[in-house]
């Protein structure tokens, strides 16, 4: 197989799946899966979950909350300092999905305010 069939393969297999940290609620593995975000930002946000759960907060509970903040913390290495609730959607446009399905998340940025409650 030459080198540029082996980078085309690479592309297109998805991730093994990777152990999500204690305490992330294990929904977040279908995103990952999906490659929205990694595990190392999974394991980020359950780092801030904990340092607030010692301060007295509950955790999120809903699941979106959690990506909200994967993908705060992601959004550095892609060259951003926020995340644009309205363009959320368009991240996994050019991610191949393979054997994952894609995210459920809010549909537009009402739906995340609602969600995040702000």
């Amino acid at each position: 197989m030459n080198e540029q069939a082996k980078t085309a393969t690479a592309k297109k297999t998805p991730k093994p799946a990777e152990p999500l940290p204690e305490g992330a609620p294990p929904a977040l593995s279908s995103y990952v899966a999906a490659r929205v975000f990694g595990v190392e930002d999974v394991s980020a946000v359950a780092s801030l979950v904990g340092m607030a759960a010692r301060a007295g907060q509950k955790p999120p509970a809903d699941v979106c909350c959690w990506v909200a903040l994967c993908l705060a913390i992601r959004a550095p290495r892609d060259g951003h300092t926020c995340v644009f609730l309205d363009q959320v959607a368009g991240l996994v446009a050019d991610v191949e999905l393979g054997e994952a399905t894609a995210p459920d998340w809010p549909a537009n940025d009402n739906g995340w305010k609602k969600v995040l409650d702000i």
